[in-house]
């Protein structure tokens, strides 16, 4: 099954990883596509959802932040 991937922030050090380091990352790996005005990532298989949830969690302990996800089930744009 195919979802969803939205990545948040807490603070502005966040928003900056978030688009300097992390969007790129995932870009290599998954589709990039704008719905309802946000940048998401499509992916698919619980592989996928943990790699990402492990990143994160990564980088929140590094840098000290709080980047979030929010992962939904697919729907294509109409």
């Amino acid at each position: 099954m195919k979802h969803t991937v939205f990545i948040g922030y807490d603070i502005p050090l966040a928003l900056e990883i978030k688009y300097d380091m992390l969007l790129p990352l995932l870009d290599k790996e998954f589709k990039r596509i704008e719905l309802d005005g946000d940048i998401v990532h499509v992916i698919e298989g619980e592989s996928s959802i943990k790699f990402i949830k492990d990143m994160i969690n990564s980088f929140n302990a590094y840098y000290d932040i709080g980047l979030t996800l929010d992962i939904e089930p697919y729907r294509m744009a109409s």
